[in-house]
């Protein structure tokens, strides 16, 4: 029985009581006691949503719409793809890799040398046609991101894998390190030894029979049209409004108990109404003071909130002839005062600075008295632009490199996005002090992650985005040269020292020798710059008392437990 039913009950029997008494008693005093319980009865919470069904809504940022686990590229459609599909392995509160949960394999195995990984599946686990989950799906899956015509952003999850590069270039039909030894085992063998391929390797799972092409292009058919494992499936999506998903009454855990589940795609002005109004059951929150204040004055909801796997950047194109000199990133870091920013954006309580590419929650964070944060010093600024030769004009407007260039950067940023807003706003206030020529061209989001990372890949200037990690702190895929052509590596970022401490981070399998390693890559990268590293915030999410078992955190997905959500309160 909830919480709530017997708050009722129990205020039920107390007015039965009151009424008993007043019986047996004179009638002045009868009505001083009703008053006396009137006053003590505690306020009855009006709550909107009891109005509707056994429907979960979820209020959150525009989806892309790429619903498949190979190809999408960003968190929110992350977010509907972890409804629909399972992976071999999950993580749990602690970060750490699990078989439980929502987790395909039922054990898993690591040969001494760290080259062999074989995963035992479980068997019975159904894919929405009610065809049962093998290890044929799965090396399919893997062979997917190495497949010759692979455009996705997960080329890392197969580049460790025995004969990628022959399977690649086409010499051979077969993926060699993928072998499927019967239905429920699957063995991967890697190349070298990589601390971080027990992540790669235990990924989702494609129905092959479903995903299966003669052409490659075939695949990018069905990113609106998905198919998975997992607890909902999508029935309808709408770009730009809306997608749907109902539950899979074969999953291997049962039958979810929500009847629906709606994703509304919604402005950040739309947040805290619907909140207030209770018109969606989850609402991802922007994290600032002002929001957060507002939430505590509703108690149809609660508000969750934690410190995130994740950060805030300025991304940086090394090949952009100022933007390539160490000196000239690090005075635009000194010269913007991101300490304010965060302050007036966040408070004090829902964001901290960020000066490396590891998050505070991971055991790979570096001890922060060793960090440079860049306090706002724009002294230091002009001192460094002056060192890599950059002068004022003759008005003192604009600062000029040795070859008469002025130092001019183009920023693109999110439009309609409000810490991308104050950032910019304070860098057009402050950089002009140094004599930076900053011009601003604004993308809506999905526009923006293309032209960055395809349209025009290479050649923008500066952007600002964030990234939600992966429980491994390998950075490789976003700072590594191999993956500027190909991979998250869009500002072409190149440090032979940082390559070989990338390189030894995922060749030691010790975590305390590669929490060495890695403080080592942290301040290395503290003072290069591959980005102007901005924040990391706390997720705030407001959930309607009527949904029960809503568990986000740092390490779990959102949707990590979705089959174990309840709504408790509905009409039928």
């Amino acid at each position: 029985m909830s919480s709530r039913k017997i708050f009722v009950l129990f205020i039920a029997f107390l007015l039965t009581m009151g009424v008993a008494l007043s019986a047996c008693a004179p009638p002045e005093e009868a009505k001083d006691e009703e008053v006396e319980e009137k006053e003590d009865e505690e306020p009855v919470v009006e709550n909107p949503a009891v109005e509707r069904p056994n429907e979960l809504i979820i209020g959150g940022t525009d989806l892309d719409g790429i619903f498949n686990p190979v190809l999408y590229s960003t968190a929110y459609d992350a977010w509907v793809i972890g409804m629909m599909y399972d992976t071999l392995l999950t993580v749990d509160e602690n970060g750490e890799l699990t078989t439980d949960q929502r987790s395909i394999a039922k054990d898993y195995e690591i040969s001494d040398d760290g080259l062999e990984y074989t995963f035992y599946l479980r068997e019975g686990w159904k894919f929405h046609d009610g065809v049962e989950v093998t290890a044929e799906d799965v090396a399919f899956t893997l062979e997917v991101t190495a497949h010759p015509d692979y455009d996705g952003p997960r080329a890392s999850w197969s580049d460790n894998i025995v004969g990628v590069d022959e399977y690649r270039a086409g010499e051979t039909d077969e993926l060699e390190g993928v072998i499927v030894e019967d239905d429920y085992t699957l063995t991967v063998k890697s190349q070298e030894p990589d601390a971080g391929d027990i992540f790669d390797y235990s990924t989702y799972a494609l129905p092959k029979h479903y995903y299966e092409f003669d052409d490659y292009e075939e695949i990018h058919d069905l990113t609106n049209d998905p198919m998975g494992s997992g607890p909902f499936q999508l029935v309808e999506y709408s770009p730009d409004e809306h997608a749907i998903l109902e539950p899979f009454e074969d999953y291997y855990h049962g039958e979810p108990e929500l009847d629906r589940i709606i994703y509304e795609e919604i402005e950040t002005e739309q947040q805290i109404p619907m909140v207030e109004t209770a018109e969606a059951d989850i609402v991802a929150v922007s994290s600032t003071p002002e929001n957060y204040e507002m939430l505590q004055e509703e108690d149809h909801q609660e508000t969750i909130t934690f410190l995130d796997n994740s950060y805030s950047y300025i991304g940086l194109n090394h090949q952009n002839e100022h933007l390539q000199h160490q000196e000239v990133r690090q005075a635009l870091a000194y010269a913007i005062d991101i300490e304010s920013f965060i302050e007036g954006m966040y408070g004090e309580e829902l964001a901290r600075p960020m000066a490396t590419p590891f998050s505070p929650v991971s055991w790979a964070y570096p001890n922060e008295d060793q960090l440079n944060f860049y306090e706002y010093d724009p002294d230091k600024a002009n001192e460094l632009l002056e060192e890599a030769g950059y002068e004022w004009d003759e008005n003192e407007e604009y600062r000029y490199n040795e070859d008469g260039e002025r130092l001019s950067i183009v920023w693109e940023t999110l439009a309609d996005n409000e810490w991308s807003e104050h950032l910019t706003t304070l860098a057009l206030e402050q950089w002009p002090q140094i004599g930076v020529d900053l011009e601003l061209e604004s993308y809506e989001f999905n526009t923006l992650v293309d032209r960055v990372n395809v349209e025009k890949r290479g050649e923008v200037d500066m952007w600002n985005m964030a990234w939600s990690l992966a429980t491994d702190p390998d950075p490789s895929n976003i700072f590594s040269v191999q993956y500027a052509d190909d991979g998250w590596n869009m500002g072409y970022y190149h440090n032979e020292e940082a390559e070989e401490l990338m390189e030894e981070g995922i060749r030691t399998f010790d975590q305390d020798d590669r929490a060495e390693v890695y403080n080592e890559l942290a301040l290395l990268l503290n003072k290069d710059l591959p980005y102007i590293f901005v924040y990391s915030s706390k997720d705030l999410w407001s959930v309607n008392n009527r949904v029960e078992n809503f568990e986000p955190s740092a390490w779990q997905a959102f949707s990590w437990n979705i089959h174990e959500w309840e709504i408790t309160e509905y009409q039928e």
